[in-house]
């Protein structure tokens, strides 16, 4: 997958490369988007029409022919897709560290009790990868201290742990006492997963945003870099 438009089932999934609008990704389509605050809060879309753009960094959506819209230039831009539910995340260090994920896999749960989180699926977009991401033991911490209550829900919740998630995975020391190459992805991963959702289910499009040109990031670019446009939108 690359900036082009994906038909998975019901959904329509698309990761606009630099300078890409959402006319020249989807003409004519309705859109709901946020003003983005690195945060964690959630909204369910439709807002009333006229209504100032909502604060929040995820919304989500049982309304067939929605499309959700997140802006993203480094950060992970996470993509869900259910049985009459889809949802759009943005998720920088910040968000990952404060659930936002969490948050908004929790709010669509007690909209919709009956909903099977393990139906749901997950699209990752470009975001800066872990061989870009050197942060200092401070944050690398508060990350991995995110995965662990992750995985405290997953027990609480008596869903299985995934083999594959390591603490090993999460931050890798780089030679110095204080720098870290963390791995975001992983980590919202294992915040995925506790809510009971295959890791099989969860399709990223391995793309760093800082070492590829073909897209936006604030650490490569600082204040120059502009944003990448995620979406997904879905009939029933």
């Amino acid at each position: 997958m690359t900036n082009d438009i994906v038909s998975d089932g019901p959904f329509r999934i698309g990761f606009g490369r630099r300078g890409q609008t959402l006319d020249e990704l989807l003409p004519g389509h309705r859109w709901a988007t946020l003003h983005q605050i690195h945060s964690n809060k959630v909204v369910h879309q439709p807002i009333t029409p006229g209504s100032v753009e909502p604060q929040a960094d995820a919304h989500y959506t049982f309304e067939s022919g929605l499309g959700l819209v997140v802006k993203t230039a480094d950060c992970l831009p996470v993509l869900i897709g259910g049985a009459g539910v889809i949802a759009a995340i943005h998720a920088g260090w910040r968000g990952v560290e404060s659930d936002i994920i969490g948050e908004t896999l929790s709010a669509i749960e007690r909209d919709r009790p009956t909903l099977l989180m393990s139906s749901l699926r997950v699209w990752i977009g470009p975001h800066i990868r872990q061989q870009s991401f050197e942060a200092g033991t401070d944050v690398a911490s508060r990350l991995l201290s995110a995965a662990e209550k992750a995985d405290k829900r997953r027990t609480n919740r008596r869903n299985q742990a995934d083999p594959s998630f390591s603490k090993a995975q999460l931050s890798l020391e780089k030679g110095t006492a204080d720098k870290r190459w963390v791995d975001l992805e992983t980590i919202a991963r294992i915040q995925l997963t506790s809510f009971g959702i295959p890791n099989q289910q969860i399709v990223s499009v391995g793309i760093d945003t800082v070492s590829d040109h073909n897209w936006s990031s604030f650490r490569r670019d600082r204040e120059q870099a502009g944003r990448n446009l995620s979406f997904i939108t879905a009939t029933w």
